[in-house]
């Protein structure tokens, strides 16, 4: 009979996995805002945001990136498109010159056809990951943007410094298409610019753990010692990495007879805590705790052996040694013997409900029948193995038979 492991640790375990992996929403303000203003078919506001964004860490998973503004002004022509790109530049200020800051290289255009903009309040951008990408995946500590309206013609703006105020602008002054929105320098803090930054961070944990005969980690078993990976992905869209380094240790519950008489039984496991027990009342063996058990009177016993967190039971093994208990041998008719399908049992005594066993030579049982009213039973022996076995009762009464399969 096996009594295993206990699972205690497994709650632990499942617990510290599911709170691996985080998702974090965080807003950056700009850190420089400026408008370059341009010429040549209208006045363009053309709207540069450097935001810094060092503060997350290397290796997140990018989830996704929006622009928010506050609309101060909707001119009567304004149609909700604009245009957002990466600017290549870590270094420029509000203090720049407008001709220089305008000339930056830029790439990684994202067009939002329709909807920005096109009331007062708050408004928000189409995803602009692959913009933060840029400047986030090299390891940049700054991510600019520049926000143009692509119905917007004008392209020269002049010697002049940038234009660092209050408000932001975008699209073309003189035919009423614009927009402007508060900058980081509002009177309000909370009506400044934001970029919205959802990122995860992949995580990975190592366990260390041992069971006895096996191992469930997150639905799955395993029956062998070593070093296992589960990747866990998570909703968000970052994985959990686990590391199992596990070893299986099943303990051998094997008892078997020993000694001239075959009086004593010992456990086959070493180096574990052992408590021999009656298998027939149920109980301890009181002071019985080492490997080896001298039988004190006829019966059947086992030995429960436990190390650590795991514990087992051997089978019940019958021991029967002459003189341990007082009385004659009943008189009990064996038939046939030798047997090859059925043997019968039966007495002319009248102790009907006795418990009789069949057992190998070494003891280990391999049938147990209850005697009816009448003191008879039978043993189906068809499927055992031929050999010697013994029929054995032991109670009130007792009595030990040689039988003969073939």
């Amino acid at each position: 009979m096996k009594n295993l492991y206990k699972i205690g640790v497994l709650t632990l375990l499942s617990f510290a996995v599911q709170g691996a992996t985080a998702q974090y929403f965080w807003t950056f303000n700009p850190a420089e805002d400026a408008n370059v203003v341009t010429f040549g078919g209208g006045q363009g506001g053309n709207a540069y945001l450097k935001f810094d964004i060092s503060s997350i860490p290397a290796g997140a998973t990018i989830l996704g990136v929006t622009f928010e503004c506050n609309v101060k002004t909707v001119a009567s022509s304004w149609d909700g498109d604009a245009i957002f790109y990466n600017v290549h530049s870590q270094t420029w200020t509000e203090a720049d010159m407008m001709t220089p800051v305008h000339a930056l290289a830029k790439s990684d255009t994202t067009n939002q056809p329709a909807g920005f903009a096109l009331g007062l309040g708050w408004t928000t951008s189409v995803d602009l990951t692959n913009i933060f990408m840029e400047d986030y995946a090299v390891g940049n500590t700054y991510c600019s943007i520049l926000i143009r309206d692509p119905d917007d013609v004008t392209f020269a703006p002049p010697a002049l410094p940038l234009a660092d105020f209050d408000t932001l602008a975008v699209g073309n002054n003189a035919s009423s298409q614009h927009i402007i929105f508060w900058a980081r320098e509002s009177v309000d803090p909370a009506l400044q610019p934001k970029m919205n930054v959802n990122w995860c961070m992949d995580s990975e944990s190592f366990i260390t753990t041992a069971a006895c005969d096996s191992f469930t980690l997150n639905a799955t078993t395993y029956y062998a010692s070593g070093l296992f990976t589960q990747v866990l992905p998570n909703a968000t869209g970052c994985d959990s990495t686990i590391n199992l380094n596990l070893t299986i240790g099943a303990l051998d519950d094997s008892v078997y007879l020993t000694g001239t008489s075959l009086d004593s039984l010992v456990a086959v496991q070493t180096g574990v805590t052992y408590q021999w027990i009656d298998c027939d009342s149920g109980t301890d063996l009181v002071g019985e705790t080492s490997q080896n058990l001298h039988v004190p009177y006829n019966g059947n016993f086992a030995c429960i052996i436990s190390q650590g967190s795991c514990i087992d039971t051997s089978d019940c093994i019958y021991v029967y040694i002459e003189g341990l208990e007082e009385g004659k041998p009943e008189k009990f008719n064996l038939f046939p013997n030798p047997a090859s399908e059925i043997v019968k049992i039966s007495t002319d005594l009248s102790f009907g409900g006795e418990v009789i066993y069949l057992t190998t030579i070494s003891g280990k049982v391999v049938q147990r029948i209850q005697l009816n009213s009448s003191a008879s039973a039978e043993f189906e022996v068809g499927d055992l193995p031929a050999g010697v076995y013994l029929i054995r009762c032991g109670n009130d009464h007792f009595f030990v038979g040689k039988l003969v399969v073939r």
